[in-house]
């Protein structure tokens, strides 16, 4: 064996297993997961049949380029939105 690389006692815990330890205790409940990825997720779920509807609404009898526009803008303005919301309503439960 090479000099400086020694195995660990067996029985001891060495660095990377309390490396471990340490890294999962930072990470919290793990429950609280699924809670967690409802703002991302769901702000983008619920945006886009609203960001749509203004699309069309916004864009009804005008060029290709303004609908484009319009669908672009408004898929963006409501995705911010409505994530920003559900990251504030999540917020508020702490």
């Amino acid at each position: 064996m090479r000099r400086g690389l020694r195995r660990p006692a067996m029985g001891r815990s060495d660095g990377r297993q309390r490396a471990c330890q340490s890294a999962a205790g930072r990470l919290g409940d793990p429950g609280k997961y699924p809670l967690r990825l409802v703002a991302p997720c769901g702000g983008g779920a619920l945006a886009f049949p609203v960001g749509l509807f203004l699309a069309r609404l916004i864009s009804l009898g005008r060029h290709w380029q303004v609908a484009l526009a319009a669908a672009f803008v408004c898929l963006l303005a409501t995705t911010i939105g409505l994530t920003g919301g559900l990251f504030a309503l999540q917020y508020r439960s702490y």
